[in-house]
């Protein structure tokens, strides 16, 4: 038997209707059942004793853990705080950012109902002229504008405010339908009534204006704020007056500085094939030119396997007398570096080794000062001492000297300083607490310590200065007269190049040790003054820019012991340095 008791049509079930105070909680809140909905309010409502019953019988003296992250004032009201909470540089970035994007949304708002109102400012001058159309000439001519208007005719030429023919008869009975005009004169009451209008438009427009001009405001300093929070290449400088700004690398000046061309003159030698090696890896270098009086496709070749974006080029003369390739070399060069020259070797008098290598420097340099005279010019070749004054006077007796630009690089002096210091006390990270100045020879080389010298007995100073004066002694004994010290002196020209890569590529200021032309540079240190007066090349602090040298560096406080060292050295430094002078005066090039 098929039961029918699913095709009994049921009564429709009629739902309560919602409470109209209970209408807040929304529609869903109707359809819960009532039994359901009272026992989870009665629920909540016991909840609420308890805890009310809690909070009535605590004891204030009794410590909860929480009491570390809260405060109350005096009358025992809780007093809200974040806690210790520090928020990490990426949320306050974030933070800045939506800051920024909401300022920039509104004063966009803005501008948009600054340039509406702006050409809104035109209508309150009435319109122009009135277009009307017609069906056929026949209803032109019958045209009647009077009529059309239902106006007077003396008023059809108002642009503004024509009154129609029940208000002017309203006007004349006393009774109008419209308003009443006291003045129908262009300059009266209506006029008037336009101005006030315009007036407060202006204020609006103003205020809009102004309002406009805050947001811009906030927004640079927002933009400002995460500017400083970002990880950019930025300083912070004071100016002349002595207001602290913050600088920063403009990223399209470094993207168009051009062609970065360093020159590598002798990379065949020892120092030169190491020297290239580690330029070949310095990514502000596009173009790395190799030249040798060996020819150096071999070390071109072999370095072009190291897969950079660099392109190497190789130049050898085709004769001994020929320069052409020099030249070519040279041309467009932003950096030269003169690693050129013989070591010296056993049973080699200082004299011999002087002589040779004086005239490749000189050579070398006569080029240099035709080619590319406003490139930086780094000297390794020894002995510094003479041959950074020949190359000086060499582009003196061709008008294209520019002692800010021209460097002897006495580094390893201060690499071996480091490492042997180092290796006294077990202090490793020593670049700029100590250096050495003077020359770059003997005696002339004076380790200046700082705050080390503190540390070490008389009898160590002692024994420190003595090995790094002679340290490049200890490598030609070292390797049995068949060579000098290459690897570390190529490592020492990388150091300072580097810095002269970033002062030229990135426009940083970089502080080095080099021998220069103190004469014709600033310093504000006394002791560099009075050195100015009795030597002209001396090895210091310096800081160099883009455009080479700015200035002389300190030399710190220094100790009776090392003023009375580089004093004593200074009769032997000059004589080194005049006759590097003077044989470029004897000479016939």
């Amino acid at each position: 038997m098929v039961k029918l008791v699913h095709n009994v049509q049921k009564k429709q079930h009629r739902e309560r209707a919602q409470p109209q105070d209970r209408a807040r909680f929304g529609f869903l809140e109707k359809k819960k059942d009532y039994r359901l909905r009272a026992a989870d309010y009665h629920k909540k409502q016991a909840q609420l004793k308890i805890l009310k019953q809690k909070a009535k019988l605590r004891n204030d003296d009794e410590y909860y853990h929480s009491m570390t992250r809260k405060k109350t004032d005096k009358d025992g009201v809780l007093i809200a705080e974040r806690g210790n909470e520090v928020l990490s540089n990426d949320e306050v970035l974030l933070l800045k950012t939506q800051d920024a994007n909401y300022l920039t949304m509104t004063r966009q708002s803005e501008a948009r109902k600054i340039e509406k109102e702006m050409k809104n400012l035109d209508s309150f001058k009435g319109a122009g002229s009135h277009t009307v159309f017609v069906d056929s000439e026949e209803q032109l001519e019958q045209f009647d504008p009077v009529q059309y208007f239902d106006t007077d005719a003396s008023l059809l030429g108002k642009r503004e405010n024509r009154l129609r023919k029940s208000q002017l008869s309203g006007l004349a009975d006393g009774v109008s339908d419209g308003p009443v005009v006291p003045e129908l004169s262009e300059d009266g009451y209506l006029k008037h009534k336009l101005e006030l209008k315009k007036l407060k438009k202006l204020r609006l427009l103003e205020q809009r204006m102004e309002r406009e001009e805050k947001l811009k405001k906030l927004q640079a300093t927002v933009e400002l704020q995460k500017q400083l929070m970002k990880k950019g290449e930025k300083k912070k400088v004071q100016t002349k007056d002595g207001r602290t700004v913050f600088k920063w690398k403009n990223p399209e000046e470094s993207s168009h500085r051009g062609v970065m061309k360093l020159v590598v003159l002798g990379a065949c030698g020892g120092i030169g094939q190491t020297l290239s090696l580690l330029l070949r890896t310095n990514a502000l270098i596009d173009e790395l030119v190799l030249y040798d009086v060996v020819d150096p496709a071999g070390v071109a070749t072999d370095l072009s396997h190291i897969p950079t974006r660099q392109q190497v080029r190789h130049f050898c003369p085709l004769s001994k007398t020929d320069d052409s390739q020099l030249r070519t070399a040279l041309q467009g060069a932003n950096i030269v570096v003169i690693p050129a020259g013989i070591p010296r070797k056993p049973g080699m008098s200082r004299d011999d080794l002087f002589n040779i290598n004086a005239s490749i420097v000189q050579q070398l340099v006569r080029v240099y000062g035709e080619v590319c005279p406003e490139a930086f010019l780094a000297i390794i070749s020894n002995p510094v001492n003479s041959t950074v004054p020949i190359a000086a006077e060499q582009l003196r007796s061709q008008n294209c000297y520019h002692p800010e630009k021209v460097f002897g690089i006495t580094t390893l002096d201060t690499l071996r300083l480091e490492q042997f210091l180092g290796e006294l006390t077990g202090a490793w990270d020593l670049r700029g607490q100590v250096y050495t100045v003077g020359g770059h020879s003997g005696e002339t080389i004076m380790p200046v310590l700082g705050n080390w010298r503190r540390r070490l007995s008389s009898e160590q100073i002692e024994n420190l200065v003595h090995r790094v004066r002679y340290a490049g002694d200890e490598v030609v004994q070292a390797k049995q007269g068949k060579g000098s010290a290459t690897l570390s002196m190529a490592a020492a020209a990388n150091r300072f190049l580097c810095g002269i890569l970033r002062a030229t590529c990135k426009g940083e200021t970089v502080d080095e040790v080099a021998f220069v032309n103190v004469s014709r540079l600033k310093t504000d240190d006394c002791f560099v003054r009075e050195m100015m007066h009795k030597v002209e090349f001396f090895g210091v602090p310096i800081r160099i820019g883009p455009e080479g040298v700015a200035k002389v560096g300190s030399l710190g406080s220094l100790s009776t012991d090392e003023k009375d060292a580089i004093l004593r050295s200074v009769p032997t430094l000059c004589a080194q340095i005049a006759k590097g002078a003077r044989f470029v005066k004897e000479s016939k090039l």
